[in-house]
């Protein structure tokens, strides 16, 4: 997803821009932002970017507003647009379902989850989460199991990008015993790894990962405002469609 199908956002946009552009990526990122606001779009796009390998740089602000924007043509953004990067992971909240009875994770649901994004055009929200995993009343949450797989996933070597990312949407719905484990690695520098966490609750996660034994200067935050009505993005972003087999990395 490119910078240019957000919808407003302009000056928040153009400031996470600066930070690629001038070498100060963070190795975690935290977008806070209310439901409906995007929050899991810019954090995708920002994403696009960072491993862009043909990012296109303005003179000026363009008619959109921008200083920049990934190009949508290199194989990394090709692969983005798939949501199939092999440097790219997903984490997000999950719960049994009668097709997965136990021992559920993000993993088990990957091309649900693909699919769900691709049809939302990636303003995405809980609830309709929730009703495409047919849980009913349940809620959902990120567990041990999905901390482990995001800790693997981390500390291998990078397949083609120079990071490997894990957005991790609805941080805030982490279980406690899951956020002792990440917050281990949030303390760990390391050249590959950057982690971009969506969160639509500033209390809970947020206040244990920016106690005192956590490094406060270890994730850097990004307030997504209201200012315009991002509920419905301006354009259709993908059609793509994941099959049984998945998007294969």
């Amino acid at each position: 997803m490119q910078f240019a199908k957000i919808v407003g956002q302009r000056n928040l946009i153009n400031t996470l821009i600066d930070v690629v552009l001038n070498n100060r990526v963070s190795h975690a990122q935290l977008f806070l932002g209310n439901a409906g606001y995007g929050g899991f779009a810019l954090a995708l796009a920002y994403a696009q970017f960072v491993s862009c390998t043909d990012k296109q740089v303005f003179a000026s602000s363009n008619k959109d507003g921008l200083k920049a924007d990934s190009c949508g043509k290199c194989p990394s953004c090709l692969k983005y647009e798939k949501l199939s990067h092999p440097d790219l992971f997903f984490t997000f909240p999950n719960t049994t379902t009668k097709a997965v009875d136990k021992n559920n994770e993000s993993a088990s649901f990957l091309d649900t989850f693909r699919n769900y994004v691709f049809s939302k055009n990636a303003y995405i929200d809980l609830e309709s989460w929730y009703q495409e995993l047919g849980v009913e009343n349940k809620q959902g949450a990120i567990n041990v199991r999905d901390a482990n797989t995001i800790i693997k996933n981390l500390t291998l070597k990078t397949y083609e990008s120079q990071y490997k990312i894990n957005i991790v949407w609805g941080v805030d719905k982490l279980q406690i015993d899951a956020a002792n484990k990440l917050l281990k690695i949030l303390n760990e520098e390391h050249d590959i790894q950057f982690q971009i966490f969506e969160s639509m609750q500033s209390k809970g996660w947020y206040e244990t990962a920016t106690a005192p034994q956590a490094k406060v200067d270890r994730a850097v935050q990004t307030h997504i405002t209201s200012a315009t009505n991002l509920k419905k993005p301006a354009e259709k972003w993908h059609q793509h469609t994941v099959g049984r087999s998945g998007c294969k990395a």
